[in-house]
Protein backbone atom coordinates (compact mmCIF):
# COMPACT_ATOMS: atom_id res chain seq x y z
CA UNK A 1 0.00 0.00 0.00
CA UNK A 2 2.83 2.40 0.85
CA UNK A 3 4.53 1.76 -2.48
CA UNK A 4 1.30 2.00 -4.48
CA UNK A 5 1.65 -1.60 -5.59
CA UNK A 6 -1.04 -4.24 -6.00
CA UNK A 7 -1.29 -7.36 -3.84
CA UNK A 8 -3.10 -10.14 -5.67
CA UNK A 9 -4.38 -13.07 -3.61
CA UNK A 10 -3.99 -16.77 -4.34
CA UNK A 11 -6.70 -19.23 -3.29
CA UNK A 12 -4.63 -22.33 -2.45
CA UNK A 13 -1.42 -23.54 -0.81
CA UNK A 14 -0.35 -25.58 -3.88
CA UNK A 15 -2.50 -26.48 -6.89
CA UNK A 16 -5.02 -27.35 -8.19
CA UNK A 17 -7.20 -24.86 -6.37
CA UNK A 18 -10.14 -26.19 -4.38
CA UNK A 19 -9.23 -28.25 -1.34
CA UNK A 20 -8.12 -25.35 0.83
CA UNK A 21 -4.90 -27.17 1.63
CA UNK A 22 -7.00 -30.16 2.73
CA UNK A 23 -9.09 -28.13 5.18
CA UNK A 24 -12.22 -28.41 3.03
CA UNK A 25 -11.85 -32.07 2.08
CA UNK A 26 -11.28 -33.19 5.64
CA UNK A 27 -15.09 -33.39 5.40
CA UNK A 28 -15.67 -36.44 3.20
CA UNK A 29 -18.86 -34.94 1.76
CA UNK A 30 -16.72 -32.57 -0.28
CA UNK A 31 -14.15 -34.99 -1.70
CA UNK A 32 -13.71 -35.60 -5.41
CA UNK A 33 -15.37 -38.74 -6.78
CA UNK A 34 -14.96 -40.77 -9.93
CA UNK A 35 -16.75 -43.59 -11.71
CA UNK A 36 -14.71 -46.74 -12.20
CA UNK A 37 -15.40 -49.60 -14.60
CA UNK A 38 -14.26 -53.13 -13.69
CA UNK A 39 -14.37 -56.17 -15.97
CA UNK A 40 -14.76 -59.78 -14.83
CA UNK A 41 -15.75 -63.09 -16.39
CA UNK A 42 -17.44 -64.55 -13.32
CA UNK A 43 -19.17 -61.48 -11.94
CA UNK A 44 -17.14 -61.63 -8.74
CA UNK A 45 -14.45 -59.14 -7.79
CA UNK A 46 -11.85 -59.46 -5.11
CA UNK A 47 -12.20 -56.50 -2.78
CA UNK A 48 -14.98 -54.69 -4.67
CA UNK A 49 -14.33 -50.95 -4.41
CA UNK A 50 -17.67 -49.95 -2.95
CA UNK A 51 -21.34 -50.02 -3.81
CA UNK A 52 -22.04 -51.05 -7.38
CA UNK A 53 -23.94 -48.43 -9.37
CA UNK A 54 -24.82 -50.64 -12.34
CA UNK A 55 -23.88 -53.91 -14.04
CA UNK A 56 -23.78 -54.77 -17.74
CA UNK A 57 -22.82 -57.71 -19.92
CA UNK A 58 -20.92 -57.16 -23.16
CA UNK A 59 -18.42 -58.65 -25.55
CA UNK A 60 -15.34 -56.47 -25.23
CA UNK A 61 -12.51 -56.36 -27.75
CA UNK A 62 -9.97 -53.69 -26.87
CA UNK A 63 -11.86 -50.40 -26.76
CA UNK A 64 -14.94 -51.74 -28.55
CA UNK A 65 -17.99 -53.41 -27.00
CA UNK A 66 -20.82 -55.27 -28.71
CA UNK A 67 -24.05 -56.89 -27.55
CA UNK A 68 -24.17 -54.56 -24.54
CA UNK A 69 -27.08 -55.02 -22.16
CA UNK A 70 -27.76 -53.77 -18.64
CA UNK A 71 -28.67 -56.23 -15.90
CA UNK A 72 -31.38 -55.40 -13.44
CA UNK A 73 -31.26 -56.10 -9.73
CA UNK A 74 -31.46 -59.83 -9.00
CA UNK A 75 -30.95 -60.85 -12.62
CA UNK A 76 -28.48 -63.78 -12.94
CA UNK A 77 -27.78 -64.49 -16.60
CA UNK A 78 -25.09 -66.73 -18.03
CA UNK A 79 -22.35 -65.29 -20.15
CA UNK A 80 -22.08 -66.31 -23.76
CA UNK A 81 -18.67 -67.13 -25.17
CA UNK A 82 -16.38 -64.10 -25.22
CA UNK A 83 -18.61 -62.00 -22.97
CA UNK A 84 -17.69 -60.25 -19.74
CA UNK A 85 -19.38 -58.47 -16.87
CA UNK A 86 -18.92 -54.70 -16.68
CA UNK A 87 -19.39 -53.35 -13.17
CA UNK A 88 -19.48 -49.63 -12.36
CA UNK A 89 -18.55 -48.21 -8.97
CA UNK A 90 -18.49 -44.68 -7.58
CA UNK A 91 -15.25 -44.15 -5.68
CA UNK A 92 -13.75 -41.40 -3.61
CA UNK A 93 -10.38 -39.96 -4.62
CA UNK A 94 -7.71 -41.42 -2.31
CA UNK A 95 -5.92 -39.26 0.22
CA UNK A 96 -2.57 -37.79 -0.73
CA UNK A 97 0.28 -35.91 0.90
CA UNK A 98 -0.15 -33.35 -1.91
CA UNK A 99 -3.41 -32.33 -0.19
CA UNK A 100 -1.87 -32.53 3.27
CA UNK A 101 -3.30 -35.97 3.89
CA UNK A 102 -6.70 -35.29 2.35
CA UNK A 103 -8.07 -35.31 -1.23
CA UNK A 104 -9.01 -32.90 -3.98
CA UNK A 105 -12.39 -31.15 -4.05
CA UNK A 106 -15.57 -32.26 -5.83
CA UNK A 107 -15.60 -29.17 -8.05
CA UNK A 108 -18.85 -30.26 -9.75
CA UNK A 109 -20.74 -30.08 -6.45
CA UNK A 110 -22.15 -26.71 -5.41
CA UNK A 111 -22.02 -27.39 -1.67
CA UNK A 112 -18.37 -28.45 -1.91
CA UNK A 113 -17.38 -25.24 -3.69
CA UNK A 114 -19.35 -23.18 -1.16
CA UNK A 115 -17.28 -24.81 1.59
CA UNK A 116 -14.12 -23.87 -0.32
CA UNK A 117 -15.32 -20.26 -0.62
CA UNK A 118 -16.09 -20.18 3.10
CA UNK A 119 -12.68 -21.51 4.10
CA UNK A 120 -10.65 -19.36 1.72
CA UNK A 121 -12.37 -16.37 0.13
CA UNK A 122 -14.39 -15.47 3.19
CA UNK A 123 -11.30 -15.74 5.39
CA UNK A 124 -9.37 -13.40 3.11
CA UNK A 125 -12.28 -10.93 3.31
CA UNK A 126 -12.36 -11.16 7.11
CA UNK A 127 -8.68 -10.25 7.32
CA UNK A 128 -8.14 -7.92 4.38
CA UNK A 129 -11.59 -6.93 3.14
CA UNK A 130 -10.92 -3.20 3.52
CA UNK A 131 -8.38 -3.45 0.68
CA UNK A 132 -10.64 -5.38 -1.71
CA UNK A 133 -11.05 -3.53 -4.99
CA UNK A 134 -8.07 -1.29 -4.18
CA UNK A 135 -4.69 -2.53 -3.08
CA UNK A 136 -6.11 -6.05 -3.57
CA UNK A 137 -7.71 -6.03 -7.05
CA UNK A 138 -8.54 -9.72 -7.27
CA UNK A 139 -7.81 -13.36 -6.61
CA UNK A 140 -6.01 -15.93 -8.76
CA UNK A 141 -7.11 -19.56 -9.10
CA UNK A 142 -4.75 -22.22 -10.47
CA UNK A 143 -5.70 -25.23 -12.58
CA UNK A 144 -9.03 -26.18 -10.98
CA UNK A 145 -10.44 -29.23 -12.73
CA UNK A 146 -13.21 -31.79 -12.49
CA UNK A 147 -11.10 -34.92 -12.74
CA UNK A 148 -8.84 -37.04 -14.91
CA UNK A 149 -9.96 -39.56 -17.50
CA UNK A 150 -9.10 -43.23 -17.94
CA UNK A 151 -6.75 -43.46 -15.00
CA UNK A 152 -4.37 -40.76 -16.30
CA UNK A 153 -4.34 -39.14 -12.84
CA UNK A 154 -3.56 -42.53 -11.24
CA UNK A 155 -6.41 -42.25 -8.75
CA UNK A 156 -7.13 -45.94 -9.16
CA UNK A 157 -4.71 -48.79 -9.66
CA UNK A 158 -7.14 -50.95 -11.62
CA UNK A 159 -9.84 -50.41 -14.18
CA UNK A 160 -10.72 -47.18 -15.94
CA UNK A 161 -12.29 -44.05 -14.49
CA UNK A 162 -14.13 -40.87 -15.48
CA UNK A 163 -15.20 -37.90 -13.34
CA UNK A 164 -18.36 -38.27 -11.27
CA UNK A 165 -20.43 -36.42 -8.70
CA UNK A 166 -23.43 -37.57 -6.67
CA UNK A 167 -25.97 -35.33 -8.40
CA UNK A 168 -24.80 -36.11 -11.93
CA UNK A 169 -27.56 -38.66 -12.73
CA UNK A 170 -30.36 -36.30 -11.66
CA UNK A 171 -28.85 -33.29 -13.48
CA UNK A 172 -28.27 -35.46 -16.55
CA UNK A 173 -31.89 -36.63 -16.48
CA UNK A 174 -33.14 -33.05 -16.20
CA UNK A 175 -30.95 -31.75 -19.03
CA UNK A 176 -31.20 -34.60 -21.57
CA UNK A 177 -34.38 -36.45 -20.55
CA UNK A 178 -32.94 -39.96 -20.22
CA UNK A 179 -31.03 -42.05 -17.68
CA UNK A 180 -27.24 -41.93 -17.95
CA UNK A 181 -27.03 -45.15 -15.91
CA UNK A 182 -28.41 -47.05 -18.90
CA UNK A 183 -25.43 -45.90 -20.99
CA UNK A 184 -22.40 -46.15 -18.71
CA UNK A 185 -20.37 -48.47 -21.02
CA UNK A 186 -20.47 -45.73 -23.67
CA UNK A 187 -18.42 -43.49 -21.38
CA UNK A 188 -15.52 -45.97 -21.57
CA UNK A 189 -15.97 -48.07 -24.71
CA UNK A 190 -16.98 -47.60 -28.33
CA UNK A 191 -20.26 -49.48 -28.26
CA UNK A 192 -20.89 -51.17 -31.61
CA UNK A 193 -17.91 -49.22 -32.93
CA UNK A 194 -19.54 -45.82 -32.38
CA UNK A 195 -17.10 -43.41 -30.74
CA UNK A 196 -19.45 -40.41 -30.67
CA UNK A 197 -22.74 -41.53 -29.15
CA UNK A 198 -25.27 -39.01 -27.81
CA UNK A 199 -24.69 -40.35 -24.28
CA UNK A 200 -20.93 -39.81 -24.47
CA UNK A 201 -21.38 -36.28 -25.82
CA UNK A 202 -24.05 -35.46 -23.23
CA UNK A 203 -21.89 -36.80 -20.40
CA UNK A 204 -18.98 -34.49 -21.25
CA UNK A 205 -21.40 -31.61 -21.74
CA UNK A 206 -22.98 -32.32 -18.34
CA UNK A 207 -19.72 -32.58 -16.40
CA UNK A 208 -18.45 -29.38 -18.05
CA UNK A 209 -21.69 -27.59 -17.14
CA UNK A 210 -21.52 -28.77 -13.53
CA UNK A 211 -17.88 -27.70 -13.16
CA UNK A 212 -18.46 -24.30 -14.73
CA UNK A 213 -21.63 -23.66 -12.73
CA UNK A 214 -20.43 -24.93 -9.35
CA UNK A 215 -16.87 -23.59 -9.43
CA UNK A 216 -16.58 -20.80 -11.98
CA UNK A 217 -19.98 -19.18 -11.54
CA UNK A 218 -20.12 -19.32 -7.75
CA UNK A 219 -16.61 -17.94 -7.25
CA UNK A 220 -17.06 -15.37 -10.02
CA UNK A 221 -20.26 -14.10 -8.43
CA UNK A 222 -18.59 -13.92 -5.01
CA UNK A 223 -15.76 -11.84 -6.49
CA UNK A 224 -18.27 -9.54 -8.21
CA UNK A 225 -20.10 -8.91 -4.94
CA UNK A 226 -16.79 -8.12 -3.24
CA UNK A 227 -15.40 -5.81 -5.93
CA UNK A 228 -12.75 -8.37 -6.82
CA UNK A 229 -11.45 -9.64 -10.16
CA UNK A 230 -11.59 -13.41 -10.58
CA UNK A 231 -8.73 -14.67 -12.73
CA UNK A 232 -6.75 -17.85 -13.19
Amino acid sequence: RKLGMEAWLYDEDRWPSGSGGGIVTADKRYRMKYLEMRESTNGKLRNPPGTRLARFIAKVDGCTATNVRRLRSGERPRLHQGETFLDFYVREAPKSSWYNGETYLDTMDHASVKAFISSTHQEYRRRFGKDFGGTIPGMFTDEPNHGGYFNEMQWTSRGKSVPWTTKLPSVFQSRYRYDVLDHLPELFLDVDGDGVTPARHNFHDCTTFLFADAFGRQIGEWCDRNEMIHTG
